[in-house]
């Protein structure tokens, strides 16, 4: 594999439109993962799971076998993942995309963590402040961001 990162974007300046510009943000070919689901883990953590059906990790490695490019990206209160993966029967790569635009509160970049298993990725969020993401989670799941209304204009 040639680029496996995670990272916490330095630029606090930085918004989530342009923390998503580098990760297939207008690629029509980049599709969403066949499913996410998020739970918490105890008062500080947040887990997220995104689940991508061929992907393979590799024996003994926190990284897939048949991926070029998995991203994590993280900042005060958004998530942004894209996967660069090979599928079986496919002449294409696959290019794969998650992003919050806003987490139900804020979290501690610095300190998130993946680990890739067989189908999945699971991105575990570090929160600022012990608090219950439980309400937000079982209504809208992590983004809090309302979007516009288009009609609006």
């Amino acid at each position: 594999m040639s680029d496996l990162e995670i990272k916490e974007d330095a630029d606090s300046s930085m918004n989530a439109e342009s923390l998503q510009d580098d990760i297939w943000k207008d690629d029509p070919t980049a599709m969403s993962p066949q499913g996410v689901m998020s739970d918490e883990k105890g008062d500080l953590e947040v887990r997220v799971c995104i689940v991508l059906p061929g992907l393979k990790k590799k024996f003994g490695k926190n990284e897939p076998s048949n991926a070029e490019k998995l991203v994590v990206k993280t900042k005060e209160q958004s998530l942004a993942f894209s996967l660069l993966m090979s599928v079986p029967g496919k002449k294409e790569k696959q290019k794969y995309h998650y992003h919050v635009n806003r987490l139900p509160d804020k979290i501690l970049a610095e300190k998130t963590k993946f680990k890739v298993k067989d189908d999945q990725v699971v991105i575990t969020l570090h929160k600022e402040v012990a608090r219950s993401w439980v309400p937000e989670l079982s209504t809208g799941g992590l983004e809090t961001q309302e979007e516009e209304d288009p009609s609006n204009d």
